[in-house]
């Protein structure tokens, strides 16, 4: 049995930090601007949506870091047994057995990498965001060390 777990990479952590700061900063300061040189008329008239814009700025730059945090500390993973797979990510869980994987690539875009899993059915494929190439191979490894080997396409798309 083999257990793998995602991993965020600094550099993606660090890109959702500055953003965050960014946009924060710009809320912040939006109160701030507002709040010492806004006149009482108007606050009375324009307050309550620069206060809602505002900490929607602040809002919309601080949870994409969080959730990255938390999928830190609470990693998706992937448990393999020879007779069937457990995928846990995002608080849901899936088993499926190996005889049904068509195909596993691993994908690598702009801002996006993680392992996808094709089935010979007509489920759709599953995507398990930030699991690192590293963690691919060891998917291969593992899978073509199971008890039972099948053909399947272990090839990343080109």
């Amino acid at each position: 049995m083999a257990i793998l777990y995602s991993s965020i990479p600094v550099r993606i952590k660090q890109k959702a930090l500055f953003r965050g700061s960014v946009f924060s900063g710009l809320g912040l300061l939006l109160l701030l601007v507002t709040g010492v040189y806004g006149g009482t008329l108007f606050l009375q008239r324009w307050g309550i949506w620069i206060f809602g814009i505002g900490i929607s700025l602040i809002a919309v730059g601080l949870i994409p870091y969080r959730r990255l945090c938390f999928l830190e500390t609470h990693p998706h993973q992937i448990i393999i047994e020879p007779a069937i797979w457990t995928v846990t990510a995002a608080q849901k869980t899936v088993r499926f057995s190996p005889k049904a994987i068509q195909a596993i690539h691993y994908i690598e875009k702009k801002r996006l990498h993680g392992i996808r899993i094709d089935f010979y059915s007509k489920n759709p494929s599953i995507f398990l965001p930030f699991f690192s190439r590293k963690v691919y191979e060891t998917y291969l490894k593992s899978f073509s060390t199971e008890k039972e080997p099948f053909s399947c396409n272990f090839n990343p798309p080109k």
